[in-house]
């Protein structure tokens, strides 16, 4: 069974060798230390859409934008947000395309689904970053939704949030509380399901094949081929030092 989320089919799009080597040879790229903020900060937001869900309201933010209103089953929610009981698309008896959402829109006049996704970042998203990075997440849950017979609509929504400034409370120190205020903007990108589908077959594909080849624009594969032909030649400088150096002593 090979089980694709959409970061390993935009890890394939990506480098396909690196694809390779993490799933195929268990080989996966350093990930150095994982960030908790967003984490953090994805939480706090799921609650807030949550709360305006129970009273089938739109946050502020999305109102202007989003087509009806927040999926409104709470229970089935929660379980599509778990990477273990996510959303499914089987595409052969051995393809599984799987992932956690964030959340849905719904609009009843048209009976159909969108994609809603919350981003953390540093600064405002600068025009034409969505649909780069997250063209291959907002097909693949347009894929999932589609294959669990909920139609789901021609475009996703991304809502991005990040820090403007700090602001002091007039509560007791110590404890200091400071409020961070956020700005937010809604994104909305093209999704084609077919798209997912057609990346994911050609990813199983290359994981039942041989090792790809490298990847010029990928930062990974040159590093690692260069840094291999310098081990070599340090292995080979160190041999040949060594069978001097016992020529010597005999």
């Amino acid at each position: 069974m090979i089980k694709l989320s959409p970061s390993a089919l935009s890890k394939f799009n990506a480098c396909p060798r690196c694809f390779w080597l993490e799933r195929v040879q268990n080989l996966p790229a350093p990930r150095g230390i994982f960030p908790t903020l967003p984490s953090g900060m994805d939480r706090i937001i799921k609650v807030w859409y949550d709360r305006h869900r129970g009273t089938s309201t739109l946050p502020l933010e999305i109102r202007w934008c989003a087509p009806g209103l927040l999926f409104n089953d709470q229970k089935l929610l929660e379980q599509w947000r778990s990477w273990k009981t996510g959303l499914q698309a089987k595409l052969t008896k051995d393809i599984i395309v799987s992932g956690a959402l964030d959340d849905l829109l719904y609009d009843s006049a048209t009976e159909l689904y969108y994609v809603l996704d919350y981003k953390t970042r540093g600064s405002a998203p600068r025009p034409g970053a969505t649909e780069e990075y997250y063209s291959i997440q907002g097909d693949s849950y347009a894929l999932m939704l589609e294959a669990n017979k909920m139609s789901p609509g021609p475009e996703a929504y991304f809502v991005y949030y990040w820090p403007v400034q700090a602001v002091a409370t007039d509560s007791a120190f110590p404890p200091a509380n400071i409020k961070f205020e956020f700005q937010v903007q809604a994104v909305k990108i093209p999704v084609k399901p077919k798209r997912a589908k057609e990346l994911a077959l050609k990813a199983a594909r290359c994981l039942t094949g041989k090792i790809p080849l490298a990847n010029i624009s990928c930062e990974l594969c040159p590093y690692t081929h260069e840094r291999s032909i310098l081990e070599r030649k340090m292995i080979d400088v160190g041999e040949r030092s060594q069978n001097k150096a016992g020529s010597l002593a005999r």
